[in-house]
């Protein structure tokens, strides 16, 4: 952006932000790790991941 010497720029910002969750477990004799990244954390999803995990068992 160009501006005449001594004048500050002025710039239109548009904020906006993507939030990704991570839904992580660790075996606590073995430190194995499962994820999962998901959009947003809720009861479902969780029960869906947990679910998912509870076949790794």
């Amino acid at each position: 952006m160009w501006t005449p010497v001594g004048e500050q720029p002025i710039a239109s910002v548009k904020t906006q932000y993507q939030w990704l969750w991570l839904y992580g477990f660790v075996h606590p004799k073995s430190g194995e790790t499962y994820f999962w990244i998901l959009p947003r954390v809720n009861t479902e999803l969780l029960g869906v991941v947990l679910a998912d995990l509870a076949l790794l068992i």
